[in-house]
């Protein structure tokens, strides 16, 4: 499946190392079922505060204390049913944690507000449905009618509210190319083609329809049957009425669904979301016929099929719930694959920089030294070499240091004309800690950079520099200790990995000379690897793009772009504007200028033995 929104515009985190109490494979076999349990219980609930409401105000607008008993009969079943549903929703939230941590917590950061009212809500809906419940035998006059009617009201539509968070939460969790759109609750709900509409639509028929069918269940079924229903109606009847109820907003669900189909985003669609749900529309479609043949039964033969419409229910729901799954797991597949290599790359980083600050004898630095090793070959005190200076910084992040260790983090791109700073996460917050200190002294005067850079390479002529490398022999651990530090572990993976915006550097001395390798590095734009090329391109869109083409499909009309910061984006060739070959390689000029011959030597000793 070919996603053509531009996924270097997906925030792709890591995944936290942590191992899982049960297995995924049994975690998704379990999160439906418990989801359902759930939901089941929250339909009760919804469609239980809805039709309290619809007959309260039924009898009093007709005057038929009927309804006003029945109304009081469904409200002492919202108390029991509410409890269930935060009891039960406690199972398929912890799996759901489990399974979707990243893309549920930041859907919840995103809807803001709205996610944490939650609870002050539930709470608040619980209090009038109990104070609304144990008030009814008090409010029968005109006045107080009304307002325990609108008491009703209040917790209807707080119920009614919930539910619509929950949905607008777990909409957004399935498109993270769409959270930078996001600026809160309401502006989340037009991601996906603001489905979500339709879901919580969807999801209300549903309750209601539900809920009739409880109580047709409930109400008419039993030896105690008819000391449960309320005087005035006649078991026949009622469950008549209640099957009516379910028929028409069953047949309605044949509207809403297609509807829904048809605006869900075609990322999360595939054979395995459609199957289900067209097979449970199916069995709708025998739902329908059963509950239209207890229609038109005559009184003594009404409620035979209970069972089987009840049986048919579970089934439906049980296929369309393994439906939305699948279309959530399909619309996450991209996502979840580009943080599986996030982490392993992540983790590959932290294995090479620990190992290489072993290599130092395992001896605390301070800020002073790690600058030295990590940041000095692109940051210098006063001169803009290759990104800002020292003093620029300082100007911008005074008393801040923070600010300085969030952007290293995760570096973004504001001036066109510095490279893309890679990320410096591997260091780790508390090293960096003491780097933006330390640059924030420097910065402000009061430490001195106190470095003999005679010796480094961009003091060095060109010919001292290659033939010094060349004559030393190189040590390849100190060189893996560079590998990390310089930063050349942000763009190339080694030892059988995959590379990201440079070539893979796995049995490099089987491809080029040592020669070769130090020219390489020392002017990385003289001849670039054949797939590394950089190209620009201009989107329709006045987007301009630039990295090197990591696959281009022909079939589909499409290319897929590895940019510098090593995230891809999928474009389709007609929609580009113009599309060039650039002559400079991404790897920066000067990358080892604040190293000598003899440590360009242990580099390359130590690429030459990948």
């Amino acid at each position: 499946m070919h996603l053509l929104t531009l996924l270097a515009e997906m925030p792709i985190p890591r995944d936290i190392p942590l191992p899982l109490p049960l297995s995924e494979q049994v975690l998704r076999g379990i999160v439906v079922p418990l989801f359902l349990l759930h939901i089941v219980f929250v339909n009760l609930m919804v469609g239980g505060a809805i039709l309290t409401v619809v007959y309260e105000v039924l009898g009093f607008a007709r005057k038929a204390p009927r309804f006003d008993r029945l109304a009081e009969k469904i409200a002492a079943s919202v108390t029991v049913n509410k409890s269930m549903a935060v009891v039960l929703g406690v199972g398929p939230l912890l799996v759901v944690n489990l399974l979707y941590t990243l893309t549920f917590y930041a859907s919840n950061s995103l809807t803001g507000h709205a996610w944490i009212l939650i609870v002050p809500l539930v709470i608040v809906a619980f209090l009038l449905t109990y104070v609304h419940k144990y008030t009814w035998a008090s409010c029968q006059g005109p006045t107080s009618k009304v307002v325990h009617i609108l008491l009703g009201v209040a917790a209807m539509l707080l119920f009614l509210g919930i539910p619509f968070i929950f949905l607008a939460n777990i909409n957004l969790m399935q498109y993270p190319d769409r959270w930078y759109d996001v600026q809160g609750f309401f502006s989340s709900l037009t991601i996906g083609n603001g489905n979500v509409f339709f879901r919580y639509f969807h999801f209300l028929v549903a309750s209601v329809a539900v809920t009739a069918l409880f109580l047709c269940i409930w109400l008419t079924f039993g030896k105690n049957a008819l000391h449960r229903l309320p005087e005035g109606f006649t078991i026949s009847a009622t469950r008549r009425h209640f099957y009516q109820v379910t028929f028409y907003l069953t047949m309605s669900q044949f509207l809403i669904g297609p509807i829904l189909l048809l605006v869900l985003p075609h990322v999360g669609m595939s054979v395995y979301v459609v199957v289900p749900i067209l097979f449970g529309a199916m069995l709708g479609l025998v739902l329908l016929w059963m509950l239209n043949a207890e229609i038109q039964a005559d009184d003594t033969k009404i409620g035979r099929l209970w069972a089987p419409i009840f049986l048919l229910f579970t089934v439906i729901a049980l296929s369309m719930g393994y439906g939305r799954q699948m279309y959530r797991d399909v619309a996450l597949e991209d996502f979840q694959e580009a943080v599986e290599e996030r982490t392993v790359a992540f983790r590959k980083e932290v294995e090479l920089f620990n190992s290489a600050l072993a290599a130092t004898g395992g001896q605390a630095m301070d800020g002073e030294q790690l600058f030295k090793m990590i940041c000095s070959s692109c940051h210098q005190v006063d001169l803009d070499k290759t990104a800002p200076s020292i003093k620029e910084i300082y100007q911008l992040h005074k008393d801040h240091p923070e600010q300085i260790v969030q952007w290293a983090m995760a570096p973004g791109k504001k001036r066109k004309q510095y490279g893309q700073m890679p990320s410096m996460s591997h260091i780790g917050k508390e090293k960096l800690d003491l780097i933006a200190d330390y640059m924030l002294e420097l910065g402000s005067g009061e430490k001195k950079l106190v470095v003999d850079e005679s010796k480094w390479l961009r003091n060095l002529p060109r010919e001292d520099v290659v033939s010094q490398a060349m004559a030393a022999p190189g040590n390849a651990q100190a060189g893996e200790m560079l590998f990390a530090t310089q930063t050349c572990v942000s763009c190339h993976v080694s030892k059988d990995g995959k590379g990201t915006v440079g070539p893979v550097l796995s049995g490099v001395s089987k491809r080029l000379t040592k020669e070769k390798i130090v020219e390489s590095i020392l002017d990385p734009s003289a001849e670039i690897a054949k797939g590394y090329e950089t190209w620009s391109v201009l989107t329709w869109e006045g987007i301009v793009h630039t990295g090197l083409i990591a696959k281009r499909d022909e079939a589909q009309g499409t290319i897929t772009m590895r940019l510098p910061d090593g995230k891809e984006i999928e474009l389709v060739e007609e929609d580009l504007d113009a599309m060039s070959q650039q002559t400079q390689s991404q790897m920066p000029n000067g990358v080892v200028d604040n190293i000598t011959p003899e440590q360009l030597a242990d580099l390359v000793a130590y690429l030459m033995q990948l």
